[in-house]
C-alpha cells in the first residue's frame, strides 16, 4: 500500500522543467568539451553526468509530494508532444549533414553545431518520454495483453543486452552510411536480438529465478 502524500515538497512548474531541460543541455555540452560521449573516466561515461544529476535531483526534490506517481496530461503538459516533434530532428540534421553537405555528423563533444544540437536534444526526448510514460503507466488500469511477454523479458533483455548492442554497432560501423543511419540500424538490431537471447536465456532451468 502506497504512503499518502507527503505536504513537503511540491510538483515542477512547466518554467521549470524547460529551465532544467536547457541547464541540462547546457551543462552536458560543456561536459562534452572536456569529456566526449564514448570516453570514460574511472569507468563512467562522464559526458551523461548532466542528465544524470539533473534527473536524480530532481527525483530526491519531488520525492516529498509523490508527484511522479501522479503525473497526469495536466501535469505533463505538451511535453509528450515535444519529444514526438524533437525526436526525428537530429536523424534529419544528421543525415542532412551527411549526405547533402558531405561532413561527418560528431555528436560526441566539440565546438561543433551537431555536438551542441545533440546537447540539447537529449533533455527535450527524454523529459517528453518521461513524463508521458508515467502518465500511461498511471491512466492503465491493467497490463495490456499484447506487452505481458515483452515484460517477463524485459530485465532479462535488459542484462544482456550490452555485449549483442556492442557487437552490432561494430558490425555496423563498416557499413557505407551516414552514422545517423548506423545508429538507428544499430539500435533496431540490438533490441530485436537483445529480446530474443533473452527469450531463450529465460528457457534455461534455473534462469527465471535470476533474470
Amino acid at each position: 500500500m502506497a504512503a499518502p502524500a507527503s505536504a513537503h515538497g511540491s510538483p515542477p512548474s512547466r518554467r521549470t522543467l524547460l529551465l532544467a531541460a536547457l541547464v541540462t543541455g547546457a551543462v552536458a555540452f560543456l561536459l562534452r568539451l572536456l569529456v566526449p560521449v564514448g570516453e570514460e573516466r574511472l569507468g563512467l561515461q562522464v559526458g551523461y553526468f548532466a542528465s544524470y544529476s539533473v534527473l536524480f535531483a530532481g527525483g530526491c526534490a519531488m520525492a516529498g509530494s509523490r508527484w511522479i506517481e501522479r503525473v497526469g496530461p495536466q501535469q505533463a503538459g505538451r511535453w509528450p508532444l515535444a519529444a514526438l516533434l524533437v525526436a526525428p530532428l537530429l536523424f534529419v540534421y544528421g543525415v542532412y549533414v551527411s549526405l547533402v553537405q558531405g561532413q561527418p555528423f560528431e555528436t560526441a563533444g566539440g565546438w561543433t553545431l551537431p555536438a551542441l544540437a545533440y546537447a540539447f536534444w537529449e533533455p527535450f526526448v527524454a523529459w517528453g518520454i518521461i513524463l508521458a510514460m508515467l502518465m500511461r503507466f498511471r491512466r492503465a488500469g491493467t497490463s495490456s495483453p499484447r506487452w505481458l511477454p515483452w515484460a517477463g523479458q524485459a530485465y532479462a533483455a535488459y542484462i544482456l543486452h550490452p555485449p549483442l548492442l556492442t557487437a552490432t554497432g561494430l558490425l555496423v560501423a563498416a557499413l557505407p552510411l551516414p552514422n545517423m543511419l548506423k545508429f538507428a540500424l544499430a539500435g533496431v538490431v540490438g533490441v530485436i536480438a537483445s529480446f530474443l537471447l533473452a527469450r531463450l536465456a529465460l528457457r534455461l532451468p534455473g534462469a527465471r529465478s535470476i533474470l
